[in-house]
């Protein structure tokens, strides 16, 4: 099994951008719409978010896994 932080330099490769998702072991999703929003360190320990106008840290030890692509909206039932 590959490991997150090779999953994370596979998806922060391509040319143009593909958005993707994070899940976190706490239940919440962190997703990734544009490159402009993601901040990596040098030692890939941890990303930063943007978002909402401030930066949301996130632990790479913390990630549960990685899925590329657009962020799904909840569909509403109809009735």
């Amino acid at each position: 099994m590959r490991s997150v932080v090779q999953a994370l330099k596979e998806a922060f490769a391509p040319e143009p951008f593909v958005p993707f998702t994070l899940k976190l072991a706490s239940g919440q999703d962190a997703h990734f719409p544009h490159s402009e929003a993601l901040l990596v360190p040098p030692h890939l320990r941890s990303v930063a978010l943007w978002e909402d106008g401030g930066f949301r840290a996130i632990d790479l030890l913390l990630v549960e896994e990685l899925r590329l692509g657009r962020e799904r909206k909840p569909q509403r039932r109809a009735g």
